[in-house]
């Protein structure tokens, strides 16, 4: 990223037949590139560093006063330190260093490559406004439902920015009130699926071990065929893209989940057994309850969220 122009130029290198040796050790991911070995980011917290200021200071000040402390003493004595590793290991050209990435007023960091942030400065580039980065949790993943991942944005930054569980679960709420207002199709999950006809059984539809999106996809597969649907609606192939959808059991169709391409057949009759609370939970209480786990509100969440149903 070019920070300068805030645009990305992205330029070909034909192929490239290179090595990439990948070093695990524990708690951490270290590689090789451009012969640096480069390493997870390491988080630090100032807070005690910044109430030993002797003024009391905004987001922006105290970015500040990091970033100072890291230019006159951590960042140098860090940097003291690879410097004697580098001449004790005979390296050619040091090439081990630390520097300042992300300096944020509120962080929740879930496990590794798990975290949301309130980001103030980011590599020296201070933003007028904070901004939010979600790294490795279900907003930045295409089998979330669009709708959740917008609500799970919008818990996030309720937490960022209050640290409030009574606001949180006030927003939780009415999202679920909301909930039962959209359709299927903008509620169920989205998924590839592959290795049909491994998983397909002539008797029994799927096979053991079958997974759920396949299921979901053979399902309505057979579906298509049992009620001569297939000159109206095409059948779901490998590698097609579905979406798959909870059912309320006991149903018609004796199974709990049913998948489908663009829309649910009507003809399946199924839309009244569509299990709306289960998606809710799975879709957008599941992984925020993790977040709020890790703010220690579980306990409380717990007795909160019964009442939802």
């Amino acid at each position: 990223m070019n920070y300068i122009t805030g645009k990305c130029k992205v330029e070909s290198l034909g192929i490239q037949e290179l090595d990439v040796y990948d070093i695990e050790v524990e708690d951490n991911h270290n590689f090789f590139a451009n012969n640096i070995l480069i390493h997870n980011s390491l988080c630090v917290c100032f807070d005690n560093l910044v109430k030993l200021s002797p003024k009391k200071m905004d987001d922006n000040a105290s970015a500040d006063y990091i970033l100072k402390f890291i230019k006159d003493f951590l960042g140098k004595e860090l940097n003291k330190s690879t410097e004697a590793i580098s001449a004790r290991l005979n390296f050619y050209e040091n090439k081990l260093y630390f520097k300042p990435e992300a300096i944020s007023s509120t962080t929740v960091v879930l496990a590794k490559k798990r975290n949301c942030q309130k980001v103030i400065d980011n590599e020296g580039v201070r933003y007028a406004e904070p901004e939010y980065k979600i790294t490795g949790i279900e907003t930045n993943r295409s089998s979330t439902p669009d709708l959740v991942r917008e609500w799970l944005t919008k818990a996030i930054q309720i937490i960022l920015d209050t640290t409030d569980r009574d606001t949180l679960l006030a927003y939780v709420d009415e999202c679920h009130k909301n909930f039962h207002s959209y359709s299927v199709e903008e509620i169920s999950f989205p998924r590839g699926v592959n290795n049909m006809k491994e998983y397909s059984d002539v008797n029994a539809i799927y096979a053991k071990g079958c997974p759920i999106a396949v299921r979901a996809a053979l399902l309505y597969n057979n579906q298509i065929t049992k009620l001569n649907l297939t000159n109206k609606y095409e059948l779901i192939k490998e590698g097609d893209k579905i979406k798959y959808v909870a059912l309320i059991e006991p149903n018609t169709l004796r199974e709990n989940i049913i998948g489908f391409t663009d829309k649910l057949p009507e003809e399946f009759n199924l839309h009244r057994y569509v299990d709306y609370e289960t998606q809710f939970s799975k879709a957008f209480l599941d992984p925020l309850v993790k977040i709020m786990d890790a703010l220690n509100w579980k306990l409380e969440e717990e007795n909160s969220l019964d009442s939802f149903f």
